[in-house]
This record gives structure tokens, C-alpha cells and sequence, in this order.
């Protein structure tokens, strides 16, 4: 998509810097996903202050998860997920709702 605007070519230049980016587009186009892969890795971090999380990977894998648009999570310890803002299901539960 085509559009319009005024761009901080100094600021971009920088951030071209940063990024290793040689064109305008490229360079406003990394920059929007760094943008968003921060939000990410914020929201994986504060999924560990959340009372009752207390396993790095565990908040990892449901970071994944929000961030994929993942319905299930697929694991043999359930009891790491009890407060999983998605649901967390044993392989045999997921393998019954595939069949």
C-alpha cells in the first residue's frame, strides 16, 4: 500500500543505523515491527509478575501463543497453566479435538 507522509529523515537515518537498512520504506518498515516485537516482549515479561507464574518458559510458550493467535496449548504439565489466559490442553485432548 502506497501512502503518504512526512518522515524525520534524520531520526530515519539513525534509525537506518540501527536497523542496517538502506532504503526509507525498509527502514519504516523494521522499525513498525520492532515496535510490535517490543509490545511482545514486554507482554512475556509481565506474564511473569502475574501471581501464580513463576516458570520463564512457561510464560515464553503462552507469549507464543497470544502472539500467534494460538486457541490451545498443547502440554503434559497442565499444572503450570492453571492460570494461562489460553487454555492448556493434555497431546491426547488435543489429538481427540483434531480427530
Amino acid at each position: 500500500m502506497k501512502t503518504s507522509v512526512e518522515v524525520d529523515r534524520d531520526i530515519a537515518a539513525q534509525a537506518a543505523d540501527v536497523l542496517g537498512t538502506t532504503t526509507l520504506c525498509d527502514t519504516i518498515d523494521a522499525s513498525l515491527r520492532e515496535i510490535v516485537n517490543a509490545r511482545r516482549r514486554l507482554e512475556a515479561v509481565a506474564l511473569l509478575a502475574e501471581e501464580g507464574r513463576s516458570d520463564f518458559e512457561d510464560a515464553l510458550q503462552v507469549a507464543a501463543a497470544r502472539a500467534c493467535g494460538a486457541q490451545r496449548i498443547v502440554t503434559r504439565n497442565l499444572k503450570d497453566y492453571k492460570h494461562s489466559p489460553i487454555p492448556a490442553v493434555s497431546p491426547q485432548e488435543a489429538l481427540s479435538e483434531l480427530t
